[in-house]
């Protein structure tokens, strides 16, 4: 869904108000300890929604980003907010509306999605992209999200050295946590303490 309705050339408030709604709701529960918002992005086209009046696809998320946190700090400002973002580093304000910076003054944590194996990287772009992640995060503390498979064309999961590996490689490059992505039966449980 797209955060700006093109018809007026506005911020999408209707579709804010609508998942802001369900924020609340969470944020009210006792035993939730944090929101974790995916799918907050475009799909490579935010640059298509900047209108003369000011109104941009990059801004309608760090818009939704600054309204959620306040909901949250509203009912409970222990809960934790983080985001999954693309792992693009420079280029997802253009092309996803994820400007890191500015969306890392409203989060806790930012949770780039630096997948290996789609991208066909080795495991030392983990640790250059956490650094970079790290060094212009606004303020949120980065958890390095790894993939525990191969790629999206190859489900075949990861070898614990692999994924060691790689893990490694995240905290090598300043990340605070790891986030694994498809840890349900796609990997082997390992020692997460023996790469610390």
């Amino acid at each position: 869904m797209n955060p700006v309705d093109t018809s007026k050339k506005t911020y999408n408030t209707a579709q804010f108000n609508k998942i802001l709604s369900k924020i609340k709701t969470y944020s009210r529960m006792d035993y939730i300890g944090g929101i974790h918002l995916d799918y907050l992005r475009y799909p490579g086209n935010a640059y298509k929604y900047n209108y003369s009046n000011g109104v941009t696809g990059e801004k309608a998320i760090t818009k939704f980003v600054s309204q959620a946190k306040t909901q949250v700090n509203k009912y409970n400002p222990n809960i934790l907010l983080s985001a999954a973002v693309m792992p693009e580093t420079s280029s997802n304000a253009y092309y996803y509306g994820q400007n890191i910076p500015k969306m890392g003054k409203y989060l806790d944590i930012i949770t780039p999605m630096i997948y290996k194996g789609n991208y066909d990287k080795p495991s030392s772009w983990i640790t250059s992209t956490t650094k970079w992640f790290v060094k212009n995060s606004g303020g949120a503390r980065i958890w390095s999200g790894l993939q525990t498979y191969v790629s999206d064309n190859n489900i075949n999961p990861l070898s614990i050295n692999a994924l060691s590996k790689d893990s490694k490689a995240s905290l090598s490059g300043g990340a605070d946590g790891i986030g694994l992505f498809r840890w349900g039966g796609l990997t082997k449980f390992f020692n997460f303490l023996s790469v610390y």
